[in-house]
């Protein structure tokens, strides 16, 4: 059923960006007692471009995931799509409360669902990872990643293994384990795209480099991901914040101040919490906002 024609051209209109046409032609598709046997995959394209869109339609969202999973009955492949769905908007709020519930609901549908069911838990645990970095709880999420990578990697989805791997990497990034964390850097390398994932790599290895003593290492990394042409602000407002704590460490305090302010402005738009939070601290621990 999914790969029915209406099915894909929804895949392609959402891929290409345009969220609101999704919206409509769902909402236009669903009106038609025709098109009711679709209703579950209608909802999930539905709810994954209120997600994509301004967090204010997140609720919006997790009540078409959750309408899906109702719809869905027997068709257990769509069931675990739905509920993966549900985990992306869980795990950008940090809402790791959340999880447990929702692990148990996806392990019981992809149980009986075989490979179109059990691919899905790659997304879930590296939802559940996200939530679980944004809670602070980087050991937690070093294992949620692992979960994920091996999942992409027995159902050979390299994209989503490279990103696990990647978001493993800044787990132990920023706990201080920096063999595992150029371990986890090296595997993301090979299996990440760096046409679209270049500026979260350089990310990561601004981290590293700070974290072993090399500010001017972790600068260049930082200027790099900027100049990448896929960047967004959430990637902007961690490798300003980098940039920041990399100028302190030079002895550039008010310039530290600058780039730590440009961070928060960023993870404001982007609604990134833990930067959010480390740049409000680390504003006020050196004195105030940038004049700028």
């Amino acid at each position: 059923m999914a790969d029915e024609p209406i099915l894909k051209q929804l895949e392609a209109v959402y891929l290409r960006g345009k969220y609101g046409r999704v919206i409509f032609m769902c909402d236009d598709l669903m009106a038609n007692p025709a098109h009711e046997h679709l209703r579950p995959y209608l909802l999930f394209w539905k709810g994954s471009a209120l997600a994509a869109g301004d967090t204010a339609y997140s609720g919006q969202a997790i009540t078409c995931y959750r309408e899906g999973i109702q719809a869905a009955g027997k068709d257990r492949a769509i069931k675990a799509r739905l509920i993966a769905g549900l985990t992306a908007i869980y795990g950008r709020a940090g809402d790791c409360d959340a999880f447990p519930r929702l692990l148990q609901s996806f392990e019981r549908t992809a149980g009986g669902g075989g490979p179109a069911a059990q691919m899905w838990g790659t997304f879930v645990w590296q939802n559940y990872g996200t939530a679980l970095v944004n809670a602070f709880r980087y050991a937690e999420a070093v294992t949620a990643f692992t979960r994920g990578a091996e999942v992409a990697h027995q159902f050979s989805i390299p994209e989503m293994e490279g990103k696990c791997y990647h978001d493993l990497s800044w787990a132990q990034v920023l706990q201080g384990n920096l063999p595992e964390t150029a371990a986890a850097m090296a595997r993301a390398r090979d299996l990440w795209s760096e046409e679209q994932w270049g500026h979260k790599k350089r990310n990561v290895e601004a981290e590293y480099l700070l974290a072993m003593g090399d500010p001017n290492g972790a600068i260049q990394q930082v200027q790099a991901a900027l100049a990448h042409p896929q960047i967004d602000d959430t990637t902007r407002a961690d490798v300003h914040f980098t940039w920041a704590k990399a100028l302190l460490a030079l002895g550039c305090p008010e310039e530290a101040k600058e780039q730590a302010t440009q961070s928060l402005d960023y993870a404001t738009k982007a609604v990134h919490y833990p930067v959010i939070h480390k740049a409000y601290r680390f504003l006020q621990e050196q004195g105030g906002l940038s004049p700028g």
